[in-house]
Parts: C-alpha cells; structure tokens; sequence
C-alpha cells in the first residue's frame, strides 16, 4: 500500500516533512540534554562556591578545627 502511496507527489512530501519533523525534534533533544548537563554543572560549581566561602567565614572567624 505504501508502495501505491508513493506514486502521488503530495505522500512523498509529506514524508519528506515528517522526516525533517523527526530532525529538528532530535536536535531539539540534543539541545535540551546540554543545556540540562550545563545547569547540572552551574549547580554543582554554586555548591561548591558555597562551601568555600562557608570555609573562608570559619577561617576568618578564627574557628580552629
């Protein structure tokens, strides 16, 4: 049937969309995922910048462990 299907140029294109459909959507996935590893990352650095000026207040407060 997909094969009959075919022979219209109106089915052809609307393959040809659905694929160019599917792309962007994958690279749209991509994007997310590195953006999501980039926030990760920001997130773990503002916890880790937070400690250290955690530590700096102890050392400046003269807490001696």
């Amino acid at each position: 049937m997909k094969a009959f299907l075919r022979r219209f140029g109106y089915v052809r294109g609307l393959e040809a969309r659905i694929a160019e459909l599917e792309q962007e959507a994958a690279r749209k996935e991509a994007a997310m995922a590195s953006m999501n590893r980039y926030i990760e990352q920001l997130e773990m650095l503002k916890n880790f910048q937070q400690e250290e000026i955690k530590e700096l207040k102890r050392h400046l407060s003269g807490y001696r462990p």
